[in-house]
Parts: structure tokens; C-alpha cells; sequence
């Protein structure tokens, strides 16, 4: 029975000869990646020199060379180039999402890695960086994008055949900060608006501001939307019947780092498109808004006044001056989500919540980041009678 091949890129035991004219000479069968098995050699002054000279040799023979589009002697940004011309040739995912893989690309990964070769882009390089931007720069969410955008490009080069196994995915998973998760109270809420109301009358040169600011927030409050989704609501997606009025979310107002605002026709996930029932004071701010609103192509209920979609930056900025100097500083659009979640949460169910928020179905996201922990305990009525000291009467009895 014939012997069975080598498997391809492996090598069979080595053997030592000593040369005449003095020196050694290592040499082994190598089945190369065509299939073909061929003897590798290499010299040395001394046996074990000749013989790691030929595990090196047979080590690099073994790694994938490739296949043309890629190599080993290729630069990580070489590589992240042609990962990001496969992901938006894909057309799997939104332009949002792809803006932002550029984003960390540019800004984490281009400068510090770039120049790196493939075979150089070892666990513990990209560990190193990694754990730099998460802890020498402070920037956790950061380091763990960066995290994920490696391991989508080192896949590219595994499936390329540059690399044998992906170094990114052996990277030390970045742990998230343990926030409490903080809401606004009914007295909170109403301080926000007192804030608003101080800003929006103060002094200033420049155009009256108007009351985009605080509707906004009104509309935050009340549906529990993200602020990208409140200012990309449309009149056309209001209708009101017997149980009051109701907005359905089918968008969301991107605003890139370089590039044009614009509204994008789908929520940020599938969970997003979602109809959600206003309470009555919401209801009533949509109906004051919609007597002095005008025709216009877009139909945005919040619109600037040259009638284009009205930025979410500069709604921030907003908020922030308005709420400068005061016991506020920490509350951002975020917050009146999480106040929306919390309250949804405590008065029907999480599983309410996360319609409310659009999040999936069970996910976790709701739990970690937007629901303030229950701290209250059961109201257990009765249930604990039976373990009742007994009269002090009877006690001295």
C-alpha cells in the first residue's frame, strides 16, 4: 500500500549531513500548495544551526502565499483599503454603518497600523493597540470598534489565504464601564424646560431662536424615539384616530463627519420601524406646530428655515448651552430615552420598553444602557406574616 501524502504545507522529518568541505546541510520533504512534494534544504556551520535555518525556511514555505490580490508582504493598509471597497461593493449594509467603519479606519487604525506587513500583524502588536486607545486614551466604546473593524479586515486576509488565522480575533476583549444608568423625575423634566425656556429668551445676536429646541425634546419624552429619529418625523406618518394621535418612525437624520446631512429611509435597526401612540400634551405640540407649518417637499415636521432637515449636532449644541451651569450637566438626549425606557418599563413591562425604544426583542442593549436598576423591592402583602414576633406580651410571659 502506497504511503499517503504529506499534508499540504507540512514537512516530513529532517535530516543532518555533514558536508566534506566542512559545514552541515539540513534537508526535508515539503509538499508544497500545488500538491507537489519537493526536498527544502539549508546550510549551517553546526547541525543545529543548519537545522533551525531549515525550520525557518520551511515555516515561511508553509505560510499562504496569497492570491495575488493580497500577499503577506502586504500593508494593513493595503488591506483595510480593499476591505472597505468589498463592504460597500457588498451593498449589505447602510451607508451610515459604512461611514463609520471609515471613520475608525482613519482615525484608529490608518496611522498607528498602516505601514505594518500581514506577517507582521501579530495578537500581541494589535493587543498593544487596542489596549492603548482603551486605557492610555480613555476611550473604551472606541477601542472596542476598533476591535471589531480588525477583525472584519483580518478575516479578509484569512479568506485571502495571506494568513493562516485571524491575530484580531485573539485580541483581549475590551470590557464596558459599569454606569449606572441615570433618569430625569418628574421635577428633573420640568427644570429641562425651565432651562430651555431661560435659553431660548436670552439676549443673543444672530436669528430669534425658535422653539425647535424644546418640541424636540418634547417629542424625545414622549416617544422615547433616538434624536436622529425625532427630527427625521414627517406630517405624512401622523395620523390620529379614536385612541389619540400616532407617529410611525421610518427614518433617521444622519449626519456624516465629512459629507452632506440627509435623512435616511430606514431606522438605525429593523426593530426601529415602529407606530407609537402620543400622549395628549405631545399630541397637542404636533397639532400647534402643524397650524403654523408650511407646504414643503421634504413634509419634516422639524426643518430649518431654508427647509432642509434640521442637524442633530446642532441640536446638541443647543441643549448643552442651555443647559450649562446648572444641576443638568450630565443629562443628554440620551437620558430622555432612558427616562422614556425606565418609565415604560415600570409601568407595563421591559418587553413594552423595548417596542417603545425599537430595540430587538430580548436584547440586552435595553437592560445595560437604558433601564435604571429596580432598587425598589416586591410588594409582598401578607406573604411574610407567619414570620412575626409574637406579642411582646407574650414574650415575657
Amino acid at each position: 500500500m502506497a504511503r499517503p501524502p504529506l499534508p499540504i504545507g507540512s514537512w516530513g522529518n529532517v535530516s543532518i549531513t555533514k558536508q566534506a568541505r566542512g559545514g552541515f546541510i539540513a534537508s526535508a520533504r515539503f509538499r508544497d500548495t500545488d500538491g507537489v512534494t519537493r526536498v527544502v534544504t539549508a546550510n549551517g556551520t553546526t547541525a543545529n544551526k543548519a537545522s533551525n535555518a531549515l525550520k525557518v525556511k520551511l515555516t515561511q514555505r508553509a505560510a499562504p502565499a496569497g492570491d495575488g490580490v493580497l500577499s503577506r508582504e502586504s500593508t494593513v493598509a493595503n488591506l483595510a483599503d480593499l476591505w472597505l471597497e468589498e463592504v460597500k461593493a457588498g451593498g449589505s449594509i447602510r451607508e451610515s454603518t459604512y461611514d463609520g467603519y471609515k471613520a475608525i479606519v482613519e482615525r484608529r487604525i490608518r496611522k498607528p497600523l498602516g505601514a505594518l506587513r500581514l506577517r507582521e500583524a501579530s495578537v500581541g502588536r494589535l493587543d498593544a493597540h487596542v489596549k492603548k486607545i482603551s486605557n492610555d486614551l480613555g476611550k473604551p466604546t472606541e477601542a472596542r470598534h476598533t476591535k471589531t473593524v480588525l477583525g472584519m479586515m483580518f478575516d479578509l486576509a484569512v479568506r485571502h489565504d495571506v494568513l493562516l488565522a485571524n491575530p484580531a480575533r485573539s485580541v483581549t476583549k475590551v470590557s464596558r464601564p459599569k454606569n449606572e444608568v441615570q433618569v430625569l423625575d418628574g421635577a428633573g423634566v420640568r427644570e429641562v424646560y425651565e432651562l430651555i425656556g431661560a435659553w431660548s429668551n436670552r439676549q443673543r445676536t444672530g436669528p430669534k431662536t425658535n422653539a425647535d429646541l424644546a418640541h424636540v425634546v418634547a417629542l424625545h419624552l414622549a416617544t422615547g424615539c433616538r434624536i436622529g429619529e425625532v427630527l427625521a418625523l414627517r406630517w405624512s406618518e401622523v395620523v390620529e384616530d379614536a385612541d389619540g394621535m400616532w407617529v410611525t418612525v421610518t427614518g433617521t437624520v444622519i449626519q456624516p463627519r465629512k459629507g452632506s446631512l440627509y435623512r435616511q429611509d430606514l431606522p438605525k435597526t429593523e426593530t426601529g420601524f415602529r407606530r407609537l401612540l402620543l400622549p395628549d400634551w405631545a399630541a397637542e405640540v404636533l397639532r400647534l406646530r402643524r397650524d403654523q407649518a408650511r407646504e414643503t417637499e421634504l413634509d419634516g415636521i422639524f426643518l430649518t428655515r431654508n427647509d432642509t432637515w434640521v442637524s442633530p449636532n446642532n441640536l446638541r449644541r443647543q441643549w448643552r448651552a442651555a443647559r450649562k451651569g446648572s444641576d443638568l450637566e450630565w443629562v443628554t438626549p440620551r437620558t430622555f430615552r432612558k427616562t422614556v425606557a425606565t418609565t415604560v418599563r415600570d409601568t407595563s413591562s421591559k418587553d413594552e420598553a423595548q417596542v417603545q425604544l425599537g430595540h430587538v426583542p430580548g436584547s440586552k442593549v435595553t437592560d445595560q444602557h437604558y433601564l435604571r436598576r429596580i432598587v425598589k423591592g416586591p410588594n409582598l402583602g401578607t406573604a411574610l406574616d407567619d414570620f412575626a414576633p409574637p406579642p411582646e406580651d407574650e414574650q415575657t410571659a
